[in-house]
């Protein structure tokens, strides 16, 4: 019994022992069993998040490092920033140099995360090599649609070799003009009868022709046979009132001013600036050429060039001739206003439902030349009125003799004007072929149309890119080569920026057709305009280097992928 009592008493103190052992160890201090406060744990939190936030950041921007110095501080950092995470993680390191397999370092804790993270760094993993997509084979365009396109000015297809001397069927240029426009000159004559027995009469008559068809020199020929009564007020001259002069901003072929992938919609649309433009009253756009009237005295007034102004300063001219016939009591009783130009400068009056008034539309017929004697004619004509010499005559006399297609682009007065002017000379003497005539011949049109209207001429080569897309689109022609458009047709290219970077531009067809000098508006109905590109091997050339050109830049690139990836099946 005493022992089992001294069992229990020595059970009993040592519990009391224990339990005195563990107050001890509560109460005296110990490093290891240190609790943080919870402010140092969101300290520790912010500067771990903001440094590992920071690396991450120059991580993402994708932009090279330089100094490899940098990328040490950026590793340490970062091995910190993660140390600081576990910091409040208790641990240990040990570090033991007499191991016979090297050294052994054992860690635990915010230490042990310091080490793992700065030794054991990830390797940088190499990007994978992407395999380019080959480039796709460009659709080439048949040229056979519009290879056959009836020539305008032509009586036959093709001037016939034999009738090399046949007598030319007139003396003048301005007799092959009236054969053609033989219900203008009847209604002409009529007026004047009309005028000379005091009769009255205010109406306006919209003529139109092809660029360079001769209507200008039809004009100024009946200014010489009756000086008093015709009176000529050329709106070229005022272009600086009535026109955008800095077009090509609207154009803006490139995309640097308006930014890459924009949409221009040039060309001298409504939606271009200035959105207003006018024009002055017709009393006072006489003044301006000092044209005087008497109200006794019959008058006709010719007012040209209605193609060559702002679009919208066009339909103000013809509003107010409109208006001025109708109301100004200071005009002539017998007052007759010819206007003239192209289609396109008569097509925003004629598309307008709000314009009641339209009289109908006189169109001039080009001269027909059926042998080279007439061609002679011509050059007669042109020696007159230009500083040529007699081989320059004989040039153009050969070259249309033995080519068809220079025989049709005579018909365009400006044309055999510019052929003749030495250019034909330079062809036969290098024996130019038949595509750098082509070329050169458009090169004379654009020449002659950015003089005219302001557009860009041969040297854009994004401008022809831009025409020969067109051309590509449109080979849905009939016999005489006109194809249907829409307003709101466009067409996109690719061109380059200042930047030399590729964008993608979209130009409105209608317009750029319109102003181009290289196709010509049917005047039949403007509110659906048609368009045919002239002379008629126009169309085909345009394809055809469209082809060509597309063809070319397709070989480079496939040429570039096979040096890089092999050959393409």
């Amino acid at each position: 019994m005493k022992k089992k009592k001294s069992d229990s008493t020595n059970e009993n103190q040592s519990t009391e022992d224990q339990q005195n052992s563990e107050v001890s160890t509560e109460s005296s201090p110990n490093r290891n069993s240190y609790v943080p406060a919870l402010w140092e744990k969101i300290v520790a939190a912010v500067c771990a998040v903001s440094i590992i936030s920071f690396v991450i950041y120059l991580a993402i921007r994708n932009e090279p490092i330089i100094d490899p110095n940098v990328v040490i501080f950026f590793r340490i950092c970062l091995s910190l920033a993660i140390a600081i995470v576990g910091a409040v993680i208790p641990g240990f390191l040990q570090i033991d140099f007499t191991s016979p397999r090297g050294i052994i370092i054992r860690a635990g804790g915010a230490l042990a995360l310091f080490v793992l993270s700065y030794i054991y760094t990830p390797t940088v993993i190499k990007p994978l090599k992407l395999i380019e997509s080959p480039p796709k084979e460009p659709e080439i365009i048949d040229t056979k649609p519009v290879s056959k396109i009836k020539p305008i000015g032509l009586k036959k297809p093709n001037p016939n070799q034999n009738d090399s001397n046949a007598k030319a069927k007139h003396n003048s240029f301005e007799e092959y003009l009236a054969e053609t426009n033989k219900q203008f000159f009847d209604e002409f004559s009529s007026l004047i009868q009309e005028s000379k027995e005091g009769n009255k009469k205010r109406e306006w008559k919209p003529i139109v022709a092809a660029g360079g068809i001769g209507k200008s020199t039809l004009f100024k020929g009946l200014k010489k046979k009756y000086p008093e009564l015709i009176h000529i007020v050329k709106l070229d001259n005022l272009k600086d009132e009535m026109d955008l002069r800095d077009i090509d901003d609207l154009i803006d072929i490139g995309g640097t001013k308006k930014g890459p992938n924009s949409t221009m919609l040039g060309f001298g649309t409504k939606e271009q600036s200035p959105s207003v433009q006018n024009s002055p009253e017709l009393s006072e756009l006489l003044e301006k050429f000092n044209i005087k009237l008497e109200k006794d005295t019959p008058a006709f007034i010719v007012i040209d060039s209605i193609d060559e102004i702002h679009p919208l300063s066009a339909e103000s001219v013809l509003r107010k001739v409109n208006k001025a016939l109708q109301s100004d009591e200071n005009l002539p009783d017998f007052c007759y206003v010819y206007i003239v130009g192209r289609p396109e400068g008569f097509a925003g009056y004629y598309k307008d439902p709000n314009f009641k008034i339209k009289p109908e539309i006189y169109e001039i017929s080009f001269p027909r030349y059926e042998t080279i004697q007439d061609v002679k004619v011509l050059t007669k004509f042109l020696e007159d009125t230009n500083d040529i010499t007699k081989k320059d005559i004989n040039s153009l006399i050969n070259l249309a003799d033995n080519k068809p297609f220079v025989f049709e682009s005579i018909h365009i007065l400006s044309i055999a004007a510019d052929l003749i002017r030495g250019e034909a000379q330079t062809i036969l003497e290098k024996q130019r072929n038949n595509e750098e005539i082509h070329s050169k011949i458009l090169n004379q049109i654009l020449a002659r149309n950015s003089l005219s209207h302001n557009r860009p001429n041969s040297n854009r080569s994004d401008y022809i890119k831009l025409l020969e897309e067109i051309a590509s689109k449109y080979t849905d022609v009939d016999e005489n080569g006109f194809f249907q458009v829409e307003w709101s047709d466009q067409v996109e290219i690719e061109i380059k920026n200042d930047n030399n970077k590729k964008v993608f531009l979209k130009y409105e067809v209608a317009n750029t057709l319109s102003r181009s000098g290289v196709a010509y508006m049917n005047p039949v109905d403007l509110r659906n305009p048609r368009f045919r590109f002239l002379p008629s091997w126009l169309h085909e050339h345009l394809v055809s280097s469209r082809n060509k050109r597309v063809k070319s830049e397709y070989e480079k690139l496939k040429s570039e992928y096979e040096k890089k990836y092999g050959r393409i099946n």
